[in-house]
């Protein structure tokens, strides 16, 4: 695992901090929703730092997105300055560079689920 991660070059960090952003967030947000009370309680400041996580989420999910553009762009860079290259070489590149979208992207599965999840434990709260 720890391989994989450190194969997916530099951008796994922002990926990776994004997405530990969003887990503080969500963690926090969990702790919070007991406290909110009825329906006098409009929830505002809750429904703000959950849907935080969701952007946060989106967030790595983008970074990653830029960071597979990014891997791309110098595997393209070394095979035009090799002038060729064998398919085994080029897509082992291309692979490697993958490895930050499936991050950015297993991460925002991860938000999505936290965010709907607290969304609706905070409705079930101040209906109550």
């Amino acid at each position: 695992m720890l391989d994989w991660f450190a194969a997916g070059g530099v951008f796994m960090w922002p990926v990776l901090i994004a997405g530990l952003v969003a887990l503080a967030l969500a963690l926090d947000a969990a702790r919070r929703v007991p406290a909110a009370e009825g329906p006098e309680s409009d929830g505002s400041r809750l429904r703000s730092r959950i849907d935080a996580v969701l952007f946060w989420g989106g967030f790595s999910a983008l970074l990653g997105v830029l960071g597979t553009l990014v891997g791309i762009g110098m595997v393209a860079d070394h095979m035009g300055r090799a002038g060729s290259a064998s398919a085994g070489v080029v897509w082992h590149g291309i692979g490697v560079a993958l490895h930050t979208t499936s991050l950015g992207l297993i991460l925002l599965l991860v938000s999505l689920a936290a965010w709907f999840a607290l969304r609706v434990a905070l409705r079930r709260r101040i209906a109550v």
